[in-house]
Parts: C-alpha cells; structure tokens; sequence
C-alpha cells in the first residue's frame, strides 16, 4: 500500500553484523527523517517504530551486497532503504528483514528516478572497527544527518544554519569539536584567523590527563575519576564549580581512550604532575604529546575535508568578527574576514579561540583585569587576544573568573635572548619524572610538585635566577624533551656533579648537602618543604644532569565565556545565548582559581566533544521538531541516558528515556 503523506520515512542502513544507521531520503512524496549514526543517536524514535513487511510496500526493500574480507570483516559501502511507520508504543519493534538470513532481500526499483539518482550519490563509507582482532579501534564517519534531514521543500533545503556547526578555532578544542560533530553525523565548517591549525596545543608538553584509562590499569596505578575531581576541586579552591570540574574529570577517562581508539595515539606513557594525588597524565614514548595529539586531529580532518567535502570544509586566514543572530535572538551564524573579504556563514557556532594570554595592547583584556602581568613574559602564541571572548560578549555572553590568569614557574630563559616577551615552556613533567628547581647557591626551595600558583608565589619570594636540574634517572625517563630543549640551546647537560656546580655558579659543598638533604626526606617520607612524592630517587654525585634556568610566565587563562556542564554558553544571569557553545580555554570557570597540569589538553578534549555533542542533539531536535516527528508540538525532548555499573557482578546497566506524547518512555 502507499503510504500516506504523513509517514515517517526512514532510510536504514544496516551491515550484516547488525549495525544500524540512520540517514534520509524521501519516498513517495512522504517527509524525510534522518537521525544520525545509529540508533543511540536518534533520540528513542526508532522505539516505537516498525518496519513494513515488503509485500506492504510498493517496491519493498533493498539492500546492495556488502564487500568482506577473508575472515568475513565489513568493508566498503552499505546502504538500505525502507518504508517506516509510527505504531503504538505497546506494540513491539520487529526486526529488520536485511539481518534475517531466510529472507532474500529485493531490489529497489523506485519509480521516481530522481529519488534513485539522490540515493547513489548519498552513499557514504562506513569504516568499522577490527576490534574482534584486538586492534585499535577506527575513526568512523557515520552516514549524515545532512545533507537530506527533514527538508521538505527546495526552498529549506538552502537554510544552511540547520545544515551545520560551525566551529571558530582550530586547536585541538576545535579539532575535538570538528570531529565529534562529524562521528555523530553532522557536517562541520572549521574557521581560523592564523595560515595553519594547532594554536597554543601543539606547544603542550607534559601530556593528557585521564583517570582510569587502560594505561593506569596496566601500570597497576589505583587512580579513579572522583580522586581526580577531588584533586581539581581542591586547585580550583574558593572559585571551584562542582558542575563544570566533574564534567571534565568524570570524561578524562573516556577522552584519553577516544584519542588513542579514534586515532591511533601512543599514550602509554604516565606521570605524575603537581597537585596530583597519582601519575595520570599521559603522553607517548618520545615528541610532545600537544604536537602528536593535535597533528593527528588535524591531518584526520584535512583528510575527511577531501574525501567528504560536503561534510566537512576548513578555512584558514579567516578571521571571525561577528556572531549573527536569528529573529529569536539566538546565533544562526558568523561573519568572518578573508583576503580584505567579508562572509558570512550560516548555522549554530562552537567557540573554540582560546584565551587572551599573548594581547598585552593597552585596553587588551588581559592588561584591563592583569595590569600586573604587563613586564611577563608569556608562552602564547601572538593569535591568544581573547577574539572569541569579545565577539561572544556582543550576542549577551556572559565571562567568569576573567582575572584568573596562570602564572606557570618554569619558562625556559633562551641565554641569547633573556628578555624574549614569548618564552618556551619547560614542560612540568620534567618535575614528575623527578626534577628540582634549585637557586643559584645550589640550594632547593619549594615543594616542586605544588600547585602551578604556589611554585611560582614562593619563586617570587626567593632571590633569582632558578634552575631546573633532573638527574641521570629523570634524565633517561624524559629523554625526548631534553635532547630537545638542549638542541634549542634552552638547557645544558652536565656530565659530572662539579659540572653541574659550576653552571649553577653554586658551591659544590651547598650542593652536596642539598642532595643529601632531598635523599633523607624521600627515605623519612618528611620533607621541609612538604613533597610528598619522590621519583627516580637517589641523588648521587657520580652521574650525569640536565639543567636550565627558568623563570615564572605567564600561561594560561581560567577566565573566560560562562558556560554549562553542556557546553552552552550562557549569560550572566545563566541563560543559553542560544546555538552557541564552547570549548578549551575560551571556557571561564573550568578550572577556579588554578589549573591542574595536563588539564589543558584534557579540557580542550572534554569540552571540544561535550560541544560537539550538545550541537549537534540541539540541531537535530529543532530538525525533529520542524518535521512534527517529535512528539506534542512537534517537539523532541533529548533523550537522558542513565548508566549503572555493577563491577562486582560484571554487569552495566544502560537506560535510554525521553519524552514523546506527553508522557516519558524508555
């Protein structure tokens, strides 16, 4: 039989091991529906659902072969398409007949061949996972939620504000973003104002933080996700938000796995970095871990900007001056600047910029809320001038914490340019790994694993010049950065302790009892000036070091755009702008009063893929609300997923409720 006008059509693509995705087309005149990657992401609307049996439909079912490898692996193209009706909801959901093996599938012969023409040509890819073999999982770019969604006449299919996300920052924030949207079935225009991609992430040195990822298990280390939030909540002191912190420690996990699944990252490095109460921040066996994580997101997104140019376009030298906004008030777009151009694009906007920690301008920022930081030196690259900040500010976003800047205690001093105003940043897991930070007389300070904030207060107590000195141990353990950072001629190796004596300009004997000191704190578990934690112990005079002097810069902003545990940004009284979101440094509130080392990356990570996420649930319920599938009104609520582990029994228990007719289902 036809169906009516009103059915809900859906085109279903399944592989022969079941998976299914959800994408859309239109047949018979009835409204096309598409609802993402598989069924989690539609929303509970495949639940009340059925499949009509193909003698009910004119045409019936069709599914093209799927290419196997030899042990029976799917490769290559998979696409089906079915009719759907909306049944009651005590009625059950039938199965697919493309999983039943005792029926033979038919072939589809529409009779519009418009319709067939469109089909061909939304053919996707759909890369999967070998993971039966126990290799890494794949980067998946599931079958789009555009562009054919819930467009029922030419004229909204052109309304590109409900066809992508824009993402303005090309950090690895951005890249998060970008590629979140992407596996969630979305299409996604990345902006940046520089010639290239990276921004301040590809300078991280220590690593990712994570909390019960595999890497921690398999180096026996007893970390969890609420001693991570404790640990943060604890450095954010009295300006911590509870709501925002967990969100970024509870996903640490979670993000770390997704970095090394997605993309094939080596993390199976870990250290213990200042204010941590076990080693969780991650990084690989050699490069820095910012360089190696961002470059894998961007050439992964370069690539999908070729091969899938419809879903994912990226503009470089494309500086954003102005969010639009639609008659609600809400931001349905940008402008943005290029080659003496004005553009405009269209759709909801992922603020990914950065913060303002290199614009030391008068009436900048940074000098209006920090004028005290003005003679500081900084690590920021010269694009950190809070564009994304301002431009937000116009629509009615609100800031938090804005003079809540890090001051990190180890910029590397260049000897052929003391006075650099952009130093490089001695990465804090030269401390992890057992680092020191010595005066010129050869005598230690400070508890070198403290928080950032406290290093450098207590540096500023003391007389300068500081030193930062890893022995032989410390040394081998970190041996990539510092055969780095010695090529850049920004630290020394010393080949004996008189060596590293005279290089400090410190009596050997002053030295010599500093290190006798630091061995009897490690063995007593006491030390004056409260370490807690001693790694690559003891400190012998017959060995090798590395030394660099080092000075406190200015490093990071905690301050920032407002923002919920969803990514949205919001005014100051809290309420969403509206389509628009954030993520990375950009974000106020994140982190307090101070930033945990390793929670930059991780923020970037977190927060790019919980932007990612709620841009794109938001997209498709006004699509679902626009085509009256969702529910009274037309409205789709977003689905609540409940999950609740019993590690004891082995079980996990997933719920998946939402609202639909008045009433909630689940």
């Amino acid at each position: 039989a036809e169906p009516e006008a009103t059915s809900t059509v859906l085109s279903v693509v399944e592989t022969m091991e079941g998976d299914t995705i959800i994408g859309g087309e239109t047949l018979n005149g009835a409204s096309e529906v598409g609802v993402g990657e598989r069924t989690e992401h539609a929303g509970g609307l495949l639940a009340n659902l059925e499949l009509v049996a193909e003698e009910e439909v004119s045409g019936g079912v069709t599914t093209e072969p799927v290419a196997e490898d030899e042990d029976g692996d799917v490769e290559g193209t998979v696409h089906a398409v079915a009719v759907i009706k909306r049944i009651p909801s005590d009625v059950p959901v039938t199965s697919s007949p493309h999983t039943d093996p005792s029926r033979s599938p038919k072939k589809y012969s529409p009779r519009n061949p418009e319709l067939s023409s469109r089909m061909e040509m939304s053919k996707e890819p759909y890369m999967r996972s070998r993971s039966s073999k126990g290799s890494p999982a794949m980067y998946q770019l599931p079958v789009a939620l555009t562009p054919s969604l819930i467009y029922q006449t030419p004229k909204e299919l052109g309304n590109m504000a409900e066809r992508q996300v824009i993402v303005v920052g090309g950090g690895l924030a951005g890249l998060s973003a970008a590629h979140t949207v992407l596996q969630a079935g979305g299409s996604v225009l990345l902006l940046d104002k520089s010639p290239f991609c990276g921004g301040n992430s590809t300078k991280a040195t220590s690593g990712i933080n994570g909390a019960l990822t595999r890497t921690q298990i398999s180096e026996g280390i007893p970390d969890s996700a609420e001693t991570f939030y404790q640990d943060t909540i604890r450095s954010a002191r009295d300006r911590v938000r509870p709501e925002l912190a967990r969100v970024l420690t509870y996903e640490s996990g979670a993000a770390v796995e997704w970095l090394m699944d997605s993309f094939g990252l080596d993390l199976s490095k870990v250290a213990r970095l200042g204010g941590h109460s076990h080693p969780r921040t991650h990084r690989g066996k050699e490069r820095f871990p910012g360089m190696t994580i961002t470059y894998a997101l961007m050439e992964k997104l370069e690539e999908i900007c070729k091969t899938h140019p419809h879903r994912a376009r990226q503009i470089n030298k494309a500086r954003v001056v102005k969010l639009l906004r639609d008659a609600d008030g809400k931001v349905c777009g940008c402008v943005y600047e290029k080659d003496g151009a004005t553009h405009e694009e269209y759709g909801a906007v992922i603020v990914a910029t950065g913060g303002y920690a290199a614009d030391f301008n008068e009436g900048s920022i940074l000098l209006t809320h920090r004028p005290d930081l003005k003679s500081f030196s900084t690590t920021n690259g010269e694009h950190c001038t809070g564009d994304g900040i301002k431009f937000s500010m116009e629509v009615g976003a609100g800031l938090v914490d804005i003079e809540c800047v890090q001051v990190h205690p180890t910029g590397l001093v260049d000897p052929a340019d003391p006075d650099a105003k952009v130093k490089f940043l001695a990465a804090e897991a030269l401390r992890g790994v057992g680092g020191i930070l010595l005066t010129a007389r050869g005598e230690r300070f400070v508890d070198e694993l403290g928080h950032r904030d406290y290093v450098s207060g207590e540096m500023h107590k003391n007389t300068g010049p500081f030193y930062l000195v890893l022995n032989g141990a410390a040394s081998t353990e970190i041996e990539w950065h510092c055969k780095h950072y010695c090529g850049r001629g920004l630290m020394r190796h010393a080949p004996s302790f008189d060596a590293l004596a005279a290089m400090l300009g410190a009596s050997p004997a002053t030295l010599r009892a500093t290190f006798n000191d630091f061995n009897a704190a490690a063995q007593s578990g006491k030390d004056r000036f409260g370490r807690k934690y001693f790694h690559n112990m003891p400190w012998k005079t017959d060995d090798f070091f590395h030394v660099a002097q080092v000075t406190p810069v200015v490093h990071y902003c905690m301050g920032g755009l407002a923002v919920n545990a969803e990514a949205e940004v919001v005014s100051p009284q809290g309420v969403p702008v509206g389509n628009l979101y954030a993520a990375g440094e950009v974000c106020g509130g994140v982190h307090g009063t101070n930033r945990l080392g390793g929670s930059s990356l991780l923020d970037c990570v977190v927060y790019g893929r919980v932007a990612g996420r709620t841009a794109v649930r938001h997209q498709l319920g006004r699509l679902l609300a626009k085509s009256g599938a969702g529910g009274v009104g037309g409205a789709a609520d977003a689905p609540a997923v409940t999950i609740q582990m019993e590690p004891g029994a082995g079980r996990v228990h997933l719920e998946v409720s939402w609202r639909a007719g008045g009433s909630t289902r689940s």
